[in-house]
C-alpha cells in the first residue's frame, strides 16, 4: 500500500503553517556549529547540555504535532503541543538556574537507580551495577549531588519551573499551555465532552473523527513555543540570527492579525 488514505484538514492555514515549518526547519542548523566546553567529560556550563538535549525533543514534537493536525489527528496531537511548551519551559529553567542545570545533570546515576528499582531490574546487570558505581563516585566527589537527591526525589516539576504556586499569572499559564492540553490525553472527565454528544434523542454520538475546532489556534501557539526555543538558543550560543527570528516573529505577528483580529487588537490596545 503507498500513500497516506487520511484526507487533509483543509482548514489549517497555509501561511501561518509556513511560518510554523520555517522555524522547525531553522532549529538543526542553529546547532551546526555549536561546540560545548567540557573538561575531563564534564560540561563548563551544563544548560547547554540540557539546552542541547531539548532542542531534538521540540524538533521531533513539532513535525510529529503537524503532521498529526493535518491528518485530522488533532486531539491526540494536543499531548505534542503539551510537549514542546514543556521542552521550552525546561531548556529556559536551566539555562536561568545553572546550579539546578549542574545538580540534576549530575544526579543522572540515581535516578537510574531509582527507575531500574521500579522496574525490578536485575540488580546485578551491567547497568545497574554502572549505575551504583557511577552514583558512589559522584557522591564522594560531589557530596552536595547526595543531600539534592535526597531533597528532590523527582527532577522539578513543569509546575514548579513556571513560577511560584501562589503566583496567580504563573497558575494561569501553566492551566492554559499544560493543563488545557492533558484532558484527552490523559482520559479525564474534563476531556469527555470534546469526545462525546449527548443528542437529543437520547443516543452517545462519539468524535472518533479528532479534528480541532480551531487547528490553527494549536498551530499557532506551537509556533510561538518554537519561536521562544530559537531566540534563547541564539542568545546562548551567541548566533547572531536573530534577524532571521525577528522576520518570523513579524509573520506571525500578521497571521495572528488576519486570523485573530479582534483578540489581536485587544491584545495590542496599550501600543501606538
Amino acid at each position: 500500500m503507498t500513500g497516506c488514505a487520511t484526507p487533509m484538514d483543509p482548514r489549517v492555514d497555509k501561511a501561518l503553517l509556513s511560518v510554523n515549518q520555517r522555524a522547525t526547519a531553522l532549529l538543526p542548523g542553529f546547532f551546526e556549529n555549536v561546540q560545548i566546553e567540557h573538561v575531563g567529560r564534564m560540561p563548563v556550563r551544563f544548560g547547554e547540555m540540557w539546552l542541547s538535549y531539548l532542542a531534538a525533543e521540540i524538533y521531533g514534537a513539532a513535525d510529529a504535532a503537524v503532521i498529526a493536525i493535518l491528518h485530522n489527528r488533532g486531539r491526540q496531537a494536543r499531548i505534542l503541543e503539551r510537549q514542546m511548551y514543556e521542552m521550552m519551559i525546561k531548556a529556559h529553567y536551566y539555562i536561568e538556574n545553572e546550579d539546578e542545570a549542574r545538580l540534576e545533570y549530575l544526579a543522572l546515576p540515581f535516578r537510574d537507580i531509582e527507575f531500574q528499582q521500579q522496574m525490578q531490574w536485575d540488580q546485578q546487570s551491567r547497568r545497574y551495577v554502572d549505575a551504583s558505581n557511577a552514583a558512589q563516585r559522584v557522591a564522594k566527589q560531589f557530596p552536595e549531588v547526595s543531600l539534592y537527591v535526597q531533597n528532590n526525589p523527582r527532577e522539578k516539576s513543569v509546575r514548579q519551573m513556571v513560577g511560584e504556586s501562589k503566583d496567580q499569572q504563573a497558575i494561569r499559564e501553566y492551566a492554559f499551555h499544560y493543563r488545557r492540553l492533558s484532558q484527552t490525553p490523559h482520559g479525564t472527565i474534563l476531556g469527555m465532552f470534546d469526545v462525546l454528544d449527548l443528542r437529543p434523542d437520547a443516543k452517545i454520538g462519539i468524535r472518533f473523527d479528532s479534528r480541532l475546532n480551531d487547528p490553527n489556534f494549536a498551530v499557532q501557539n506551537m509556533t510561538i513555543y518554537l519561536l521562544a526555543f530559537l531566540e534563547l538558543v541564539d542568545r546562548v550560543f551567541a548566533l547572531g540570527r536573530t534577524r532571521e527570528i525577528e522576520a518570523l516573529k513579524a509573520d506571525s505577528e500578521k497571521t495572528l492579525a488576519r486570523l485573530w483580529p479582534e483578540a489581536y487588537a485587544e491584545a495590542h490596545l496599550d501600543q501606538p
